[in-house]
């Protein structure tokens, strides 16, 4: 059983899931157990960044936007700081 804990504006919220054996073994073997995150939310004049940094077992900050339909995503122009976009970077979807 994978079990996330996350702290939002409305408490501690707590999702479980079934995963695999081989998949909690290899979790285990990249985090020894533990995972060190943080999530900020940025305002920005479009509406909000979702920065996640990770910082165990390695560092790690991505940024995530979300919006309303493709058009808004479309003409959107990141600030300089967001860095390369990863969407489709296979390093970052496997």
């Amino acid at each position: 059983m994978l079990i996330l804990k996350t702290v939002g504006p409305d408490g501690e919220a707590e999702d479980q899931t079934a995963i695999p054996v081989a998949h909690a073994h290899a979790l285990l073997d990249v985090c020894a157990g533990e995972v060190d995150h943080t999530r900020t939310t940025v305002p920005i004049s479009e509406g909000q960044a979702l920065v996640d940094e990770i910082l165990r077992p390695c560092v790690l900050h991505l940024v995530t936007m979300e919006f309303a339909s493709e058009e808004e995503a479309g003409a959107f122009r990141p600030p300089e700081w967001f860095g390369p976009e990863v969407t489709a970077d296979p390093l970052y979807t496997n």
